[in-house]
């Protein structure tokens, strides 16, 4: 019974930090463009094939920002 209402206390909490966020006003968030859409993967990796474009945020952001 404790982890449950352990979770449930966590989930309103995380529900009222956003909600007081959402009121202080929109932010920001600085992102760049990937794209290349169709561009071949790296021969040795298979990896970094793109398949469509899209934005990505430019900065690092931790769980505390």
């Amino acid at each position: 019974m404790f982890m449950k209402s352990c979770c449930v206390v966590a989930a309103l909490a995380a529900v009222s930090v956003l909600g007081a966020s959402a009121a202080l006003g929109k932010i920001a968030i600085p992102t760049v463009r990937i794209g290349n859409p169709g561009n071949a993967a790296d021969p040795t990796t298979g990896f970094g094939s793109v398949a469509y474009s899209y934005n990505i945020g430019s900065t690092e952001v931790t769980n505390a920002q």
